[in-house]
């Protein structure tokens, strides 16, 4: 019954927050009432399913909104706490209501399965072939369906959640979706840097972005094939059956994304999403009632809603801390913003990213910062820099979305993740590098 209660709120909450977010600019007022109401459905349902996730869960949610509530009584107490339970109820929903939302795609019939339910085997492929197949669907789908895309690729590969998923499978699907920040103008990041830098030149950052995200794309793969793979591990597979689904999806959202393009992709997937899993699910012989219930049943996102909301609680207080004592010492290290200071900034996001703080925190409390410092600075390279940084540091942090996902809702331990990423976070760096080497020397900028 309690299942039945958190599906129904959450399935509430999708209605709402996508309504918000669609009437944002037209009745701002009525949207934020929406939003709200959407959001103490989300934490209602917190409530049920908090008393029913796992010890260790539980634990680690404490644990992370604990330091997140220690920094935002020292904001507080300092005066600079102004907007903090806004930040924590609102800030994480729009990413929730894409875990939210892409659950319903498990109720699509698109593939064969077996008596008891799980997918044959000819679903996935295996072996290298396999790591193969994730790299490339991860970066295609991804580009379009952001976080969307690990989910889909996830819930295949691990039999709708049946399966925990190995270390090397799971950081795979987030390390392909994070080349895709480099350059896709999909992903907020890009209209995050558009809005910031009005100067900033998509023609002069996208060939570069782009450049960085296929070198990190053999990267992924290279890595992801090194070492001994079981004969077990399995990736996603480039079959004409199994990416007609998503690739008709992602067509679906950018045709939705270009006809409104006001709207965010999160808004467009979590209305294309439902409508495709309840209008072509088998309803033969059930009712209206018995439709909705399927639907709340298909929302299953107990271990990533606990974990993403004490993040939320975390990067609030982390972002409040921030913004009140913003790094201005930059200016007494550097003379000029070139690639020491961009690569600079690409490891402070990583490690701030590491400890909780959403990029767009760290942006929205340095850009100012360095536009102040260095006023002659190029608007797009330092878009550029902030997008690399944003790439990396969402590949390498636990709490990142797509790291999250693998934990929560594959199983896979966050310190295993930790410490494959430890690995892979020297090439990455070294990659960018060269990329903002490389654009200096085209664009004439001083190193």
């Amino acid at each position: 019954m309690l299942r039945v209660a958190d599906g129904v709120l959450l399935l509430v909450f999708m209605v709402l927050q996508a309504a918000g977010i669609y009437l944002r600019n037209y009745f701002p007022d009525l949207s934020l009432v929406l939003r709200w109401a959407g959001a103490a459905c989300v934490w209602a349902a917190a409530v049920f399913i908090f008393r029913r996730v796992s010890r260790s869960v539980r634990h680690q949610t404490l644990t992370i909104a604990g330091v997140g509530a220690v920094l935002i009584a020292v904001a507080v107490a300092t005066g600079n706490g102004e907007g903090w339970f806004s930040g924590v109820v609102l800030g994480p929903m729009n990413m929730i209501l894409l875990f939210v939302s892409v659950c319903f795609l498990r109720l699509l019939p698109h593939s064969k399965k077996n008596s008891d339910g799980t997918r044959v085997d000819s679903s996935v492929w295996y072996g290298r072939k396999g790591m193969f197949g994730s790299t490339v669907a991860g970066a295609l789908l991804s580009s379009v369906l952001n976080v969307a895309a690990v989910i889909i690729l996830g819930d295949r590969i691990s039999d709708d959640g049946k399966r925990k998923l190995t270390p090397r499978e799971a950081v795979i699907l987030a390390r392909s979706l994070y080349t895709s920040t480099f350059w896709s103008p999909f992903f907020v990041a890009t209209t995050v840097m558009m809005t910031l830098f009005p100067d900033m030149e998509l023609a002069h950052t996208l060939p570069f972005g782009l450049g960085l995200g296929l070198v990190c794309l053999i990267l992924v793969y290279v890595y992801s094939a090194a070492g001994k793979i079981s004969d077990g591990e399995r990736g996603y597979p480039l079959t004409f059956m199994s990416l007609v689904m998503p690739v008709t999806l992602m067509i679906i959202v950018f045709a939705g994304h270009f006809l409104l393009p006001k709207i965010p992709v999160v808004a467009v997937t979590a209305v294309v999403c439902p409508l495709a899993g309840l209008l072509l699910m088998p309803k033969k012989g059930m009712t209206a009632g018995d439709v909705v219930k399927k639907g709340a049943g298909c929302i299953q996102i107990d271990n990533v809603l606990m974990l993403y909301l004490g993040v939320a609680v975390l990067a609030e207080g982390a972002g409040l801390v921030l913004r009140a004592w913003p790094p201005v010492f930059i200016g007494d290290l550097l003379s000029h913003y070139g690639v020491v200071a961009a690569m600079l900034m690409v490891m402070l996001m990583t490690a701030l990213s590491s400890l909780g703080v959403h990029q767009l925190i760290t942006i929205s409390a340095t850009a100012p910062v360095i536009l102040t410092v260095f006023p002659e600075v190029s608007h797009s390279f330092l878009a550029l820099s902030y997008l690399t940084g944003w790439g990396v540091s969402g590949a390498f942090s636990p709490f990142s979305a797509a790291n999250l996902l693998a934990t929560g809702r594959y199983g896979v331990e966050a310190g295993m993740i930790f410490r494959s990423n430890l690995l892979y976070l020297p090439a990455l760096l070294i990659a960018a590098a060269a990329e903002f080497i490389l654009y200096c020397m085209y664009f004439g900028l001083p190193l």
